[in-house]
């Protein structure tokens, strides 16, 4: 389809591109038949006029065989264009009518279409095998919790996996409507990528060549369907359970800070309070209690 919808469109600048050349071609012809059109022989201006009411002719007929083919390439490719919709309707059961923010969206279930995103860094500077080592930490795990993984990794190569992991989340919840709270690491590719040498200076004049790596990487993240009996979510990863009970854990121990911190404030008014009681001095300078 993509290729019929290629040549149909080739074929239409070729025809508005050989009727505009026509066009100059008869202007050039005029122009030239009246310089030549003086009153020395009649003979001449007759053959000449003759001429140029033969080349107008059929220039004429090849301006509306252009023109019929063009008309004829336009509606061909307006069929195609109504074709390709309607056989993209089909396959996605999408209505055409129904569109939400210039995006087709599934009308079985409210959702996007796919149920992944990619997000691609090129020309990491460092070697591959680094980068997957780092990796091998965050396949098969939510999205949450890889980066968290990254966030507390002291690893150089965290910060480029966190980011590509942010912006495939990004645009799964921006381009395709996807739930954040369902989206796994589903893949994390590392490929290699140019080697750069640079001159590293060794003693007695002499140098080395040193190969500078860099590597790619490619995260997918893909949303994972709710199911009732869920134990967590990924391959990988903590239990719902075990994620329950830390927040439960963390919540204890943030009001036992504050509680702690709230005593700490009130006994530290009251023994202010009872020195300023203390130094309270009377009339006759002795102080009392």
């Amino acid at each position: 389809t993509n290729k019929m919808l290629r040549r149909l469109l080739s074929s239409v600048g070729r025809s508005r591109l050989l009727t505009q050349r026509l066009g100059r071609g008869m202007t050039m012809m005029t122009s030239s038949s009246s310089l030549s059109a003086s009153p020395t022989s009649s003979s001449s201006s007759s053959s000449s006029v003759a001429a140029l009411v033969s080349s107008w002719s059929s220039s004429s007929r090849l301006a509306r065989r252009t023109m019929a083919s063009e008309k004829r390439a336009e509606a061909e490719f307006v069929e195609t264009t109504a074709k390709v919709d309607a056989e993209s309707a089909a396959v996605y059961d999408v209505d055409l009518d129904e569109i939400v923010d210039g995006d087709f969206v599934d009308v079985r279930t409210g959702g996007a279409l796919q149920d992944r995103s990619t997000a691609r860094r090129q020309d990491i500077p460092m070697s591959a095998q680094k980068l997957n080592d780092v990796c091998r930490l965050v396949r098969g795990l939510s999205v949450d919790e890889a980066m968290t993984q990254m966030q507390l990794s002291h690893k150089k190569a965290a910060r480029y996996i966190r980011a590509a992991i942010h912006n495939a989340r990004a645009a799964a919840i921006h381009n395709y409507n996807m739930n954040p709270d369902r989206l796994i690491v589903a893949e994390a590719y590392v490929g290699k990528g140019v080697s750069r040498y640079q001159i590293e200076y060794r003693a007695k004049g002499r140098a080395n060549r040193r190969r500078q790596h860099s590597s790619h990487l490619r995260i997918v993240v893909q949303e994972v369907p709710d199911t009732p009996d869920e134990v967590k979510l990924g391959k990988w990863g903590r239990r719902h359970s075990t994620i329950q009970r830390t927040l439960e854990r963390m919540e204890q121990l943030h009001n036992a800070a504050a509680a702690a911190s709230a005593t700490s404030s009130s006994s530290a008014s009251s023994a202010s309070s009872s020195s300023a009681d203390a130094d309270v001095v009377d009339g006759d300078g002795n102080k009392g209690n």
